[in-house]
């Protein structure tokens, strides 16, 4: 892994770790456990879209010739699909776990946690992925 690969993930990872803490916190205070489940239930249709988007990005990136697309995706696709198989799997778990906890429990604080967490590392992987893309377009375009 690349030197600047692993700094984007590791501060994605710790941007994520603050705010799937500050979501799990909000959570357990303000929301019931049943409203929690429709959250995650979008976190999970969110994630979905999210993967298809990125899968498309790459397919793009390995059929294009463009510089920008490629380097772009190389550097940040593992983040990206790490956090997106992630927040599906997290989803999928959390949803009978929050249908069936009553209260606030501590598996229950662990499924938000983990679900929001997952979701916040895809959501700043694709926008790092696209602020990269653009980037490198303008810069290709400064060189003309």
């Amino acid at each position: 892994m690349p030197e600047s690969q692993r700094f984007g993930c590791t501060f994605t990872v710790l941007l994520s770790i603050i705010i799937g803490a500050l979501i799990t916190t909000l959570t357990v205070i303000f929301i019931p456990p049943f409203v929690a489940v429709y959250a995650v239930i979008a976190i999970f249709v969110f994630a979905l879209l999210i993967l298809m988007s990125a899968l498309s990005i790459i397919q793009a990136a390995a059929g294009n010739a463009s510089h920008a697309l490629t380097r772009c995706a190389e550097r940040h696709y593992v983040c990206l699909l790490i956090g997106l198989i992630g927040a599906i799997v997290t989803s999928v778990v959390a949803i009978p776990v929050l249908l069936f906890s009553f209260g606030v429990s501590i598996a229950a604080i662990a499924a938000v946690f983990f679900s929001a967490f997952f979701f916040s590392v895809s959501v700043i992987s694709l926008i790092m992925l696209l602020l990269c893309i653009l980037a490198r377009l303008r810069y290709r375009n400064c060189d003309r």
